[in-house]
């Protein structure tokens, strides 16, 4: 089984935007956390080579919660669900793409995919767990 956890803001990935001229404008955020995603997996997966079996994902969001809600607020949000922007496909679709060739050749592996977003009070960031699909 593959477990860690990146630390830093999660950042959904998105369409680039197109410019007037028709050039793309990539997203900074988005590249800074594709990279510091494969970073971590790099790290993680020195004295293994990438999967080659079917994948069975979960991925845990821990979001941050917003300065500007009460204490009391801020405290009875830690570890529930955080049911708002961005959406879980978007912030799955970053992390499969950045692990492309990291922790699996290709992210089309990926057989089943569990992905849950919930409030965290001081670290943020992703909970990896990826395992070989027996049903696949």
């Amino acid at each position: 089984m593959i477990d860690f956890f990146v630390h830093g803001k999660p950042f959904p990935d998105q369409r680039p935007r197109v410019a007037r001229n028709g050039g793309i404008i990539p997203n900074q955020n988005v590249i800074e956390w594709k990279e510091l995603v494969e970073r971590v997996g790099l790290r993680y997966m020195t004295v293994m080579a990438p999967l080659l079996e079917p994948v069975e994902l979960k991925l845990v969001f821990h979001m941050p919660i917003p300065e500007s809600w009460s204490r009391k607020r801020r405290d009875d949000a830690a570890g529930t669900a955080h049911a708002k922007k961005p959406d879980v496909d978007n912030l799955a679709k970053a992390v499969m793409d950045a692990l492309n060739g990291v922790v699996w050749q290709d992210d089309a592996q990926v057989t089943s995919l569990n992905v849950r977003k919930v409030y965290a009070r001081e670290v943020i960031g992703v909970q990896l767990y990826a395992d070989i699909d027996l049903w696949g």
